[in-house]
């Protein structure tokens, strides 16, 4: 999550835009990953560009 972040603020997304934009990005790619078995598995990185853009829900803290 830390280095999605910090890939959307180097491309000039607002702090609050490379939150949410990371957030999708690491959601899909956890939803998309396969299971070795019932406790882990790896995420698959490529999916929120082939896939699917996962909706975040925002809260102001």
């Amino acid at each position: 999550f830390a280095a999605a972040t910090t890939a959307y603020l180097a491309n000039g997304k607002s702090p609050k835009e490379a939150v949410i934009a990371a957030k999708a990005f690491v959601a899909s790619a956890i939803k998309n990953g396969w299971k070795m078995n019932d406790f882990v598995g790896p995420v698959d990185h490529g999916a929120y560009n082939r896939i699917e853009h996962i909706d975040v829900d925002v809260t102001e803290v």
